[in-house]
């Protein structure tokens, strides 16, 4: 039998219980990806292996649903309605309970870890992206994940957690037609290329949806009345 590497400590559960991180005190500006970035993280992602499956779900619900990394972790498998396209959130920040909404292939993404999360008989009642024990996942889990696949796809940039949050924030609809009815923005070339947002192609054939241009459209004609 081939002997197995020791496992790090930092992936047993409460290893960070009473530790101070290393960021303590310590602020970083706000870095969003750009849609190749998307697509060339979630590429290193493995499809097939059932950790794979889990983080894209989980990774896929902060970026296109923009939930925090803990509310994320935090939800259960009735929490999320594929079928409407809503998520809900029980404890957000301050406690606040809220819904969002989540697109029709994200979903698909979620789907595929649900139905291998079943197979392997997980608690149909416990965390929804747990480990191979049923738990929560713990944060650091997450924290950990993103520098190493953003190595992988060659990304510069700090990748973290709530930095999925900070890119749907700025390419959400709400914030695209903000950009758009403020004068002073300019939204053409380029940067209206990147309002627009490409879909991003996602191994399996998943394809983010993009904004619909109908949408731009009708903004773009009621700014001229």
């Amino acid at each position: 039998m081939t002997d197995q590497p020791p496992r790090s400590p930092i992936f047993i559960p409460g290893y960070f219980d009473g530790r101070e991180p290393a960021n303590k005190g310590k602020t970083y500006p706000a870095e969003i990806l750009t849609p190749e970035e998307i697509k060339a993280l979630f590429a290193q992602i493995s499809s097939t292996g059932w950790i794979g499956l889990r983080n894209r779900a989980a990774l896929i619900v902060m970026y296109r649903a923009g939930l925090r990394h803990a509310e994320t972790l935090d939800l259960l498998p009735h929490d999320v309605d594929t079928v409407g396209g809503i998520i809900h959130v029980l404890h957000g920040k301050g406690d606040k309970r809220r819904s969002v909404g989540i697109d029709p292939v994200a979903c698909r993404v979620i789907d595929e870890w649900s139905d291998r999360r079943a197979a392997m008989q997980f608690d149909p009642q416990g965390p929804l992206f747990c480990t191979r024990y049923g738990t929560r996942m713990q944060v650091s889990s997450l924290r950990m994940v993103l520098p190493r696949l953003a190595k992988q796809a060659g990304i510069t940039k700090r990748v973290h957690p709530h930095g999925l949050r900070h890119t749907h924030a700025y390419y959400r609809p709400c914030s695209i037609l903000r950009r758009l009815s403020t004068p002073s923005v300019d939204v053409s070339g380029p940067r209206q290329d990147r309002l627009m947002m490409e879909g991003v192609e996602m191994p399996g054939q998943h394809s983010f949806v993009s904004l619909p241009l109908s949408l731009l459209s009708c903004v773009a004609r009621a700014k001229e009345h």
